[in-house]
């Protein structure tokens, strides 16, 4: 990536300033898919566990501390815990930022970074060049 005041080249791409009409930073909010997929799977299972609507007779019967627990059960408690990992992982999804410019040509997001900072520092340097032009 480079930045001087007649051209901004990015991934062997080269655009002149002159050109770029409008330059903004952009949130790219990703879609958590694992983290859906997860969870969707794991209140299926719980439910399936619940309403006994799917025979669990591969999953033996287990006693623990002079209790059994059932095939059904076991689907119960671990589809919740997948629901509570899916759902962790949707939360832990972040935001990308993306340096969106528009020329004559059409948009383009050019540059897509986790890190804010680093983008806005671009645009920094973009309004630079466009005032060395002026």
């Amino acid at each position: 990536m480079m930045v001087t005041d007649s051209t901004f080249v990015v991934k062997d791409k080269e655009y002149n300033i002159p050109t770029i009409r409008d330059h903004i930073i952009r949130e790219v909010k990703p879609i958590p898919f694992v983290g859906l997929l997860v969870a969707t799977v794991g209140a299926l299972l719980a439910l399936a566990g619940m309403f006994q609507v799917v025979s669990f007779d591969f999953i033996p019967e287990v006693t623990v501390f002079s209790r059994v627990i059932s095939a059904y059960w076991w689907a119960i408690l671990g589809g919740t815990f997948l629901l509570f990992i899916g759902l962790l992982l949707i939360i832990m999804v972040k935001p990308k930022y993306a340096l969106h410019i528009s020329t004559a040509e059409g948009e383009d997001d050019v540059l897509v970074s986790p890190r804010r900072e680093y983008v806005r520092q671009i645009i920094d340097a973009l309004n630079r060049a466009f005032m060395m032009r002026k």
